[in-house]
């Protein structure tokens, strides 16, 4: 008797149903069972290259960024979307405001609009459908007013969403772009000290601090992480004998470059039975 015929007592009857149901499945582990080379791949590929990485205090930046299909087929969602966003610390907008963008596919729309006591800055670009080979260069500028955080994002659809396809490795660019803002010292005019960075920090640097008052017994160069500078979370401390003091800053190996984080650098001069003269160094990493 055929399977599908009629009822048999050894046999479950099959129905046509269940084959048109399992039939994608099939489908599916013979594709798997195919080499990679012979597989019809979804890869469309974002690439972001500023200008510059550390920028003077209200000069600008330009991103050249790069969206290509590199797969075997067209988007699968149907068309191509992109954000550029600037981020400050903890995810608030960065005020880096874009001043041109253009795009050699599609449109792009600046969409910046406040929020939660800032202003988000967003470009969104519509490239339409890309088939496999098909480029899209996006250029855009903006101005430098904080150190920030800049991404270019691949989008399913113009209200966003986070893009899925075979190589999700390469749907997202991004990069730090620094501010560079010079150190602020203040303290005793009692203290000369050479050596500090002229802007932001970007390694160990040297510096040379001599106290020209009177009853000097030591000079102390320490770095404190908080507001504790009674020894409480020190990041590091170096001091010698007499008025003058050198002492190199390993701030390679003990800052991170985080957006907003300023690190003071004390610099005390010890008296004795007197009042240290004492200057402070603030300053960011690039």
């Amino acid at each position: 008797m055929h399977l599908l015929s009629g009822p048999n007592p050894g046999i479950h009857r099959v129905s046509w149903r269940w084959l048109f149901a399992l039939a994608p499945m099939a489908l599916f582990v013979a594709f798997l069972a195919l080499p990679a080379s012979a597989r019809a791949l979804t890869d469309i590929g974002v690439t972001q290259t500023p200008s510059a990485r550390v920028v003077q205090p209200g000069g600008v930046v330009t991103f050249h960024i790069e969206v290509k299909n590199q797969g075997d087929t067209p988007n699968q969602y149907g068309g191509v979307y992109v954000e550029l966003a600037s981020f400050a610390d903890g995810a608030l907008g960065a005020d880096a405001p874009y001043q041109s963008f253009s795009t050699t596919r599609g449109s792009c729309a600046d969409n910046s609009s406040p929020a939660y006591g800032t202003v988000y800055h967003y470009i969104d670009c519509d490239l339409g459908t890309m088939n496999p080979g098909d480029t899209a260069e996006i250029t855009a500028t903006a101005k430098v007013n904080q150190s920030f955080n800049h991404s270019t994002v691949l989008m399913p659809t113009a209200n966003g969403g986070e893009y899925f396809d075979d190589n999700n490795s390469n749907n997202r660019s991004g990069q730090r772009i620094a501010a560079d803002f010079p150190p602020k010292v203040t303290g005793s005019r009692k203290l000369k000290i050479t050596g500090v960075p002229d802007g932001c920090v970007a390694g160990d640097f040297t510096i040379h601090a001599t106290a020209n008052g009177t009853h000097v017994k030591k000079v102390q160069a320490s770095i404190y992480l908080g507001f504790d500078v009674n020894g409480d979370g020190m990041f590091f401390k170096k001091q010698q004998n007499g008025t003058h003091l050198t002492a190199r800053i390993p701030a390679s190996k003990i800052f991170e470059p985080r957006l907003a984080q300023q690190y003071n650098l004390h610099v005390k001069a010890k008296r004795a039975g007197r009042k240290p003269y004492e200057q402070v160094i603030a300053f960011t990493m690039c």
